[in-house]
């Protein structure tokens, strides 16, 4: 929420990066990219300001186009298109600038970042950051955020991390180190996790091609904050040492050259998600998710020429639409036209009364503020658990099983696909010498799993979960699947 700007602020951050050089430190970390006011969303809105207002931020804005930082950033307008711009190159350079100061002084150092919450919030309109382009001065592009993989079998919500890693990837590029750090609630807000779901969160993320950033910190445990490594949670730190040994172990697994293969593809509404999201993020995400729990593997592409010879595309504005206008190898699906899914996303009540808008802003804003300046305000708050209102979202529930029916309709049968009670990820990769499918088991149990295949294959099953490799011959495999598996299917010839 700093001034991005101001030099005074600029020379502190410069001293305090020399000083860590000076001592020793290997990388610098910038932690919580945010610039400036952040609007709140609301109802259906955005309230308040973004970014910041001071003299030097105004003036150079002014220089920078001829015009006024727009006090409303709700509406779609191009003077706010051209403020947002705006706003997230400036970050980029400010902490471009701070990157290139510290390899001035150490070469070698490696810089990360805390791009929070990418994908699953709308941190561009919010913090000023964009993905693509931090990916580009950071050595590390770690997401923190909250989708610590979770399955709410009674409320049918999928919390997840593979919704974020293909959007994000996708924007990043595949050479980028992309990572993830996931809580539930938050910091301050957990109890120690059991020792599955940090194993599955690894598992996620392996699955996915991505680094996982485990927190080792401010764990609420009887009554105090605490460590991951206290002595009482020796059996979640032996969990997590044991698939990090064997990623380490098999990391040839990894490495080389990978295509994700995956039949279906959303093309990724970038543009319409920052100025338009309340609109465009239900529907986006409620078909990710419907994918999802149905076994189906899929994957987020930004043109054309990334869908290759998908056999099914979904769109869900009319730049989409438009991109794929003409596509011959599969389908097209319009989202937004399926019935029943054109009124996700509908115009609110709140969304034409502007006047109304500014009385709950009135109302929204001191209080924001004081969760930040006052240690009274903001133990009542966390008391209360009401900032988990902030970091919680409603875009991992899954919709109704008539939108998902209607949308999986659309859907033709997979070369592969994964048939299990609860949630499975599937993650098909190619290749130089074959096929690997990785399969995440999502419910807190462990569960008989099915994978079909297109053709007659002979291949292995691995998996951290035990010591054992096993081979099979067929058109499907049986998985008793704990965790994570990796089945490997070699290639013809």
């Amino acid at each position: 929420m700093a001034n991005l700007l101001h030099p005074e602020w600029q020379t502190h951050i410069k001293d305090l990066i020399s000083g860590a050089i000076a001592a020793g430190a290997d990388g610098i970390f910038f932690d919580n990219l945010w610039d400036g006011a952040m609007p709140i969303s609301l109802g259906g809105v955005w309230l308040g300001e973004a970014g910041s207002f001071d003299d030097i931020s105004k003036e150079a804005y002014r220089h920078f186009g001829g015009e006024n930082v727009p006090a409303d950033i709700h509406k779609d307008t191009p003077p706010v298109r051209r403020y947002l711009a705006w706003r997230m190159q400036k970050m980029t350079d400010v902490v471009g600038d701070f990157c290139a100061h510290a390899r001035q002084l150490k070469p070698d150092v490696v810089i990360g970042a805390n791009d929070f919450d990418m994908i699953m919030r709308n941190a561009p309109l919010v913090y000023g950051i964009s993905l693509a382009q931090q990916a580009q001065i950071q050595d590390v592009t770690m997401i923190e955020n909250f989708a610590m993989p979770k399955w709410r079998a009674g409320k049918q919500v999928l919390v997840n991390n593979a919704q974020t890693i293909r959007a994000a990837r996708e924007q990043v590029g595949s050479d980028a180190h992309l990572s993830v750090l996931s809580y539930d609630g938050g910091i301050g807000f957990d109890g120690m996790y059991a020792a599955r779901r940090f194993q599955q969160t690894i598992a996620e993320a392996a699955a996915c091609g991505v680094s996982n950033t485990i927190k080792g910190t401010e764990y609420y445990h009887e009554g105090q904050h605490t460590m991951l490594t206290a002595d009482e949670f020796e059996e979640q730190q032996a969990a997590i040492g044991r698939y990090q040994r064997w990623l380490e172990t098999n990391k040839g697994l990894f490495e080389g050259h990978r295509l994700n293969e995956a039949e279906v593809v959303l093309v990724y509404p970038e543009e319409s998600l920052l100025f338009d999201w309340h609109h465009t993020a239900p529907r986006y995400f409620a078909a990710g998710q419907t994918l999802l729990k149905a076994g189906i593997a899929w994957r987020a592409v930004l043109n054309r020429e990334a869908a290759k010879e998908a056999g099914t595309v979904l769109v869900f504005d009319d730049r989409g639409k438009q991109m794929m206008a003409g596509y011959k190898a599969g389908e097209v699906v319009d989202v937004r036209v399926l019935p029943g899914w054109e009124v996700l996303g509908k115009t609110r009540w709140l969304d034409r009364s502007r006047q109304m808008r500014k009385v709950l802003h009135a109302v929204v804003e001191p209080l924001w503020r004081s969760y930040f300046s006052s240690r009274f305000v903001r133990r009542v708050i966390d008391g209360l658990r009401l900032f988990t209102l902030f970091t919680g979202t409603d875009l991992f529930d899954l919709p109704s099983e008539a939108l998902q029916t209607t949308l999986l309709a659309q859907v033709p049968p997979q070369k592969a696909n994964v048939v299990a009670e609860e949630p499975v990820l599937l993650e098909i990769w190619e290749t130089e010498t074959g096929i690997q499918y990785h399969l995440m088991n999502y419910a807190e149990f462990r569960q008989q799993v099915v994978l079909h295949l297109a053709d007659t294959a002979h291949g292995i099953v691995i998996s951290p979960d035990n010591d054992m490799t096993e081979t099979f011959d067929g058109e499907t495999v049986v998985i008793d699947l704990d965790v994570y598996v990796i089945v490997k299917v070699e290639k013809h010839g």
